[in-house]
């Protein structure tokens, strides 16, 4: 069993391809990368950053994120919020509805980078049920 100090975007896109979240390297340079998903028929991303070894390094921490141009109240994310852990929901500047989920990759072991592949998957899924 592997634990992880970091991963590279590499590394972080085979286990999305192994679970069929068609990965796509968007951009990487010493300072982040940014990794396309496929979540339930949704475009998201996987921001990875905090690197330790320019481009090709380790990134220690990974920011996911989706999108949609549905509105969003700040009553529908503050209740989106209490009941849940791990993701969170914001309306940006236009009012478009945000869901986010912050992970440090320093410690997790391949089983825990899978989970919380799976986890992000879960939560999409659950706040397009629960806001639709």
């Amino acid at each position: 069993m592997s634990v992880y100090n970091g991963i590279t975007a590499k590394d972080f896109s085979g286990f999305a391809e192994k679970l069929g979240l068609k990965p796509q390297t968007r951009h990487e340079d010493a300072d982040m990368a940014i990794v396309e998903l496929a979540v339930h028929n949704c475009r998201t991303l996987a921001m990875m950053l905090v690197n330790s070894g320019g481009k090709g390094g380790k990134y220690s921490s990974i920011q996911f994120w989706i999108a949609w141009k549905d509105g969003l109240t700040a009553d529908q994310a503050n209740a989106w919020n209490s009941a849940r852990r791990y993701a969170f929901a914001y309306a940006d500047e236009e009012g478009h509805a945000n869901l986010q989920m912050d992970v440090s990759v320093v410690g997790l072991t391949e089983e825990g980078v899978e989970h919380y592949l799976g986890l992000w998957s879960h939560m999409i899924a659950a706040f397009m049920q629960d806001m639709a």
